[in-house]
């Protein structure tokens, strides 16, 4: 079957609906607490103390993304939603209901075709944006609506099982956090006895057990090449535990003037710009690699830290969020520095109950790790049921969608 290719506005238009004065206080959603995912998080304000990009009313049945780059953040407005303000920076589209289903529409805009689409439309100098001229661009496919509605039940099937995958995975990340705080953090027993330290205290008794990647002028983006010796940056830690990323390498020739930068199994990176303060465990079967300026590395004495433990605190425990947050106070840009990092107090935990929080969270990190695997083989499948949908590929009879 070949679907009808239509633009985007031919089957909803753009709502600019303010918001009018009004009692009390409203729910608000922006941008930044909408999560991919479709989660959020409201915010209540009265029409006097209300951002002034809380300005968009909606309906039931309206459809609202964010209009920045490289950004999904797609909602479809329910009875449980329609009082809410929302920011500036969505678009707001409401349906030709006789045309377009809303469910349907809602797995078109998250759709790497939609998103694909979108990107390419935005515009700005600093923080790209797609406009409504962009908008008028975009085409879709479009299907009559008794198919719309097919495809719709066939991929909410598919959707819900990333939902529950992804719920699961929070529900152990909630509960390293819970197992960290009672039995190496502030909430366990005998916490205020302990020695309080600096992390550089923890360091091995070695030169440069502290230390941060090479200055711009001496790694230059144009000297990576596509194989050769490792290059460790933002990306393999923004997670909170070690990925790879983007794959960058230098040549041999350069590593040698480079080496004292080198990363060692089990030392600790912390990001130090962009996206700071995530923190991560070199994996031991890590190959020859360097770190590049944005990122800072400890190697530990391990008679006294553990590498698990203290990765950890940097990204989760109360005390040094708040100080890496005391010191951000003032600045322009929140960033991190090795003095920084090296003053940070905590008090520490016996080795011992170290190693009990090393083995809990080894064991639930492959749990994690075996379940987003599976969450990837969930998200391609869902993407490939996607683009055969949209081609007019899905096969139906009455009760199973195949």
């Amino acid at each position: 079957m070949i679907i009808e290719m239509k633009k985007l506005l031919s089957v909803s238009e753009i709502i600019n609906s303010s918001v009018k004065e009004f009692e009390g206080e409203r729910p608000y959603l922006k941008t930044g607490n909408l999560n991919d995912d479709g989660t959020f998080v409201l915010e209540k304000y009265s029409y006097e103390d209300k951002p002034s990009r809380a300005n968009q009313n909606v309906r039931v049945n309206d459809i609202i993304f964010a209009r920045m780059e490289n950004t999904k953040k797609v909602l479809g407005i329910e009875e449980a939603t329609k009082d809410i303000i929302v920011s500036t920076g969505f678009v707001v589209l409401r349906l030709n209901r006789s045309i377009i289903d809303p469910e349907y529409l809602y797995h078109v805009i998250n759709s790497e075709m939609f998103q694909k689409q979108k990107n390419k439309y935005c515009k700005g100098a600093t923080q790209k944006a797609i406009n409504n001229q962009g908008l008028s661009k975009i085409m879709i496919p479009v299907p009559d609506l008794e198919e719309q509605r097919r495809i719709a039940a066939s991929l909410n099937k598919t959707y819900s099982l990333i939902k529950k995958r992804k719920e699961a995975i929070a529900k152990l990340d909630e509960l390293v956090q819970s197992y960290f705080l009672h039995v190496v953090g502030p909430l366990a027993k005998g916490y205020k006895n302990w020695k309080k330290i600096k992390v550089q205290d923890v360091a091995k008794s070695e030169r440069g057990s502290m230390r941060t990647g090479p200055f711009g002028s001496d790694l230059k983006h144009s000297e990576f090449v596509d194989e050769g010796i490792a290059v460790l940056g933002i990306d393999n830690a923004v997670k909170n535990h070690f990925t790879w990323g983007e794959r960058r390498f230098i040549t041999q020739e350069k590593y040698e003037k480079l080496k004292r930068y080198t990363v060692k199994p089990k030392d600790v990176i912390i990001t130090i710009m962009g996206t700071t303060g995530r923190s991560a465990v070199i994996p031991e079967e890590i190959p020859l690699a360097i770190t590049t300026k944005h990122l800072a590395t400890i190697t530990l004495n391990r008679d006294i830290a553990l590498p698990e433990f203290l990765s950890y605190a940097i990204h989760s425990h109360p005390e040094i969020l708040y100080q890496i947050l005391k010191s951000n106070k003032g600045a322009i840009m929140n960033g991190l520095n090795l003095t920084v990092i090296k003053g940070l107090e905590l008090n520490l935990p016996p080795l011992e109950e170290q190693k009990k929080f090393q083995y809990f969270y080894t064991q639930i990190q492959s749990q994690r790790e075996s379940m987003m695997r599976s969450l990837t083989l969930i998200e391609e499948s869902f993407q490939s049921l996607l683009q055969h949908a949209f081609k007019g590929e899905l096969s139906f009879n009455k009760k199973t969608i195949y």
